[in-house]
């Protein structure tokens, strides 16, 4: 494990880990202030390949106001608000981790204290390299389902963090659409869901024993805030882990999120 810190500037990088050979990164812990971590970017590359390029907020699964970020087994904050994220990242050649700022943000030095560890052998050679995208989508299309991801070639999926909110206020409409996994080019689903919350490890709007949504955490999926929105549209923050039932593909996937019961809500 390598560890230290530094003072991000506006429009400033910084690699806070380079390795090469063979072997994989198995742990990201980062500490900065969490009013800024929509502020600080990381940008992941492996065999020179840019993987992820994010902000800090949505890589660990943080919804946008005073939610609660995602706690989960492999990627998170602690309750000190440590930022941490363990999954095993391969590379058989090089790999960079950087921290990076924009220059449209305020004005003043981001101090961040970082760990980063490797596994110290070779993974297996038929490893598959980690990546993760961002998505933002102020407003989904009425009539057909909304695509998640789209990717060509191997891989497996093994987590989604979403955040969904109605575009009408009062209404969690959004919580009703299925989730349809389609892989290597077949005709009928390898998943087909059966409502937004029971994806996420929940079921009737997430309430339990009283009206209204109740957050969870667990260790492979979790409801970590329900609100409403400064629009006075509601909102949901949702994660899950997929590391026993991952989809896999040869050739490529696809995965759909039906917009309501038959596509007719618009969704945040």
């Amino acid at each position: 494990t390598g560890a230290g810190s530094i003072e991000l500037r506006r429009g400033s990088r910084a690699v806070i880990a380079a390795f090469s050979g063979r072997d994989a990164i198995n742990g990201i812990l980062l500490r900065l202030p969490r009013d800024r971590w929509d502020d600080v970017e990381l940008r992941l590359v492996f065999d020179g390949e840019l993987r992820v390029a994010m902000p800090l907020a949505d890589f660990f699964g943080s919804a946008e106001g005073d939610a609660a970020p995602v706690r989960s087994l492999l990627v998170g904050a602690t309750a000190d608000d440590d930022l941490y994220a363990y999954f095993p990242m391969p590379f058989f050649e090089t790999a960079v981790v950087e921290l990076s700022r924009g220059k449209t943000k305020p004005r003043g030095k981001i101090p961040v204290e970082f760990a980063v560890r490797r596994l110290g052998r070779a993974p297996h050679p038929d490893s598959g390299l980690f990546g993760a995208s961002r998505e933002v989508a102020e407003t989904t299309t009425p009539g057909r389902a909304h695509r998640v991801l789209e990717v060509a070639g191997r891989g497996k999926w093994i987590g989604l963090f979403a955040e969904l909110g109605s575009r009408s206020a009062g209404s969690r409409n959004y919580l009703e659409g299925d989730e349809r996994v389609l892989v290597d080019g077949g005709p009928d689903p390898l998943l087909q869901g059966t409502g937004v919350e029971d994806f996420f490890g929940g079921g009737f709007y997430f309430q339990i024993d009283r009206p209204g949504p109740v957050p969870f955490r667990h260790p492979l999926h979790g409801m970590v805030d329900d609100w409403v929105r400064p629009d006075g549209n509601a909102a949901t923050a949702m994660y899950r882990l997929m590391l026993a039932d991952a989809p896999t593909w040869s050739t490529g996937v696809e995965v759909d999120l039906e917009c309501g019961q038959v596509n007719q809500t618009p969704i945040r």
